[in-house]
C-alpha cells in the first residue's frame, strides 16, 4: 500500500470517530433537557447557598466546659435576701404555745395618770404628782406569765419617752400594768402590747430586746434633791426570754445599778407568755433584793417602763414607752411615786 493510500484511510477513520462523538453529545444534552423538573419540584436538587440562608436554624448544644466554676468546690452562693429570710423564719416565729386564758377583760383597761396638772405637794418623803399604788397581797400568786389570778388597778405605759419614730400606733408598742406586794415580794404585772416580738439579746444586754424596767428609789427623804444615782437607787431589766423560740433563752432579771451590786438576779421570778397581739409578763423581786423590810402606806422612788425593739437582725432599744411623761435614767427626782397599799 502506498503512503498515499495509507493517509487517506487513517484521515476517513478520525472523521468518522469526529461524526459519533457529536451525534452522542447531541442525545445526552436532549436527555438531561427533557429531565429538568420545573421550578419548586419536591425532588430538585437544593440550592445549599440559599438553605443556608433562610433554613432554620439548628439548636445549638455546647458540649464545652465553662472553665471558670470547672474546679469550683466552695460553697454554693447565696443572696444576702436568703440570709435575711433565713434569720426573720428562725427568729419571728411565735409557736403561740403559751397563750394566756385568763387575760383581764377588756373593762380592767389601764389608766392614764395625769401629770400636767400643778404639783402643789411639798413634802420631801414622796415624789410629787400622782402615786400608783400596790395592793397587799396576803398570798404570793402563782408567777407564771399570767396576769389575770390577782387584782390590782392597772395603769396604762404609752407615753413614748424615746424613739417616737419607731413607733406607728398603740398596737405597735404600749402596756397596761399593776402592782402588788407582800411581806416578801414586789409584784408586777404586764400586758404588752407589740406588733412584734424581738428579744435575742440576755444579761447584762437585755435591754437591747423587748423587755421591762423597773426604777426604785428605795430612800426618798435621805436624798429628795440629789440628782444622780446612789447605793439607794436601782435599776432593774427584765427580759421574757425567746418566747418565740421553742429552745430560747429563758425569763430573767438582771441588776444595773447600784453598781457595787450589778449582776444576774437570779431570785426574781418571772415568767412571760406570748399572745397575738403581744406578750404577758408577771415579775416577782425579793425585798431583799432591796435590803429593805416593807410596811403598809411606805413611799418610794419609782418608774416604770417597756423596751421595744422591731428588727430582727438588730439587737437595739428602738423604742421606750413609760406612764409618766418624763424618764430621766440617772435622775432620781424626776422618778414618781409608788405607794404600798394596806
Amino acid at each position: 500500500m502506498s503512503n498515499k493510500s495509507a493517509i487517506f484511510i487513517c484521515l476517513a477513520v478520525l472523521i468518522f470517530v469526529s461524526l459519533s462523538c457529536t451525534t452522542l453529545t447531541g442525545e445526552s444534552q436532549t436527555a438531561a433537557t427533557d429531565t429538568v423538573p420545573a421550578f419548586g419540584a419536591s425532588d430538585a436538587t437544593p440550592n445549599l447557598t440559599m438553605t443556608a440562608i433562610f433554613a432554620p436554624a439548628e439548636e445549638y448544644t455546647s458540649t464545652s466546659t465553662d472553665e471558670t466554676y470547672a474546679d469550683y468546690d466552695g460553697p454554693t452562693p447565696t443572696s444576702i435576701l436568703d440570709d435575711l429570710l433565713a434569720t426573720a423564719t428562725v427568729t419571728n416565729t411565735p409557736t403561740m404555745s403559751g397563750t394566756n386564758t385568763l387575760i383581764p377583760v377588756p373593762t380592767q383597761t389601764g389608766m392614764a395618770l395625769n401629770f400636767e396638772s400643778t404639783d402643789t405637794y411639798t413634802s420631801t418623803t414622796q415624789r410629787p404628782g400622782p402615786s400608783l399604788s400596790a395592793s397587799y397581797l396576803s398570798v404570793l400568786p402563782n408567777i407564771d406569765g399570767d396576769p389575770g389570778d390577782w387584782i390590782a388597778t392597772w395603769y396604762l405605759a404609752d407615753t413614748v419617752v424615746f424613739g417616737e419614730g419607731y413607733r406607728e400606733s398603740n398596737r405597735d408598742i404600749s402596756a397596761d400594768f399593776k402592782l402588788g406586794w407582800t411581806q416578801e415580794y414586789l409584784l408586777l404585772a404586764v400586758v404588752v402590747r407589740d406588733t412584734k416580738f424581738v428579744q435575742n439579746a440576755s444579761g447584762a444586754q437585755l435591754w437591747l430586746g423587748d423587755s421591762l424596767e423597773v426604777l426604785l428609789d428605795t430612800d426618798i427623804s435621805g436624798d429628795y434633791l440629789t440628782e444622780m444615782l446612789d447605793e439607794d437607787d436601782f435599776h432593774i431589766g427584765i427580759s421574757p426570754g425567746q418566747l418565740d423560740l421553742k429552745k430560747g433563752d429563758p425569763a430573767e432579771a438582771y441588776l444595773w445599778e447600784p453598781k457595787a451590786l450589778a449582776g444576774d438576779l437570779d431570785e426574781v421570778m418571772v415568767d412571760g407568755r406570748l399572745t397575738e397581739g403581744g406578750y404577758l409578763m408577771e415579775v416577782a423581786i425579793p425585798w431583799s433584793t432591796f435590803d429593805i423590810v416593807p410596811v403598809a402606806n411606805q413611799h418610794f422612788g419609782f418608774l416604770f417602763s417597756v423596751s421595744d425593739n422591731d428588727s430582727v437582725n438588730e439587737d437595739e432599744q428602738q423604742t421606750i414607752v413609760s406612764f409618766a411623761p418624763v424618764r430621766v435614767l440617772f435622775d432620781p427626782t424626776t422618778w414618781r411615786d409608788l405607794v404600798l397599799q394596806p
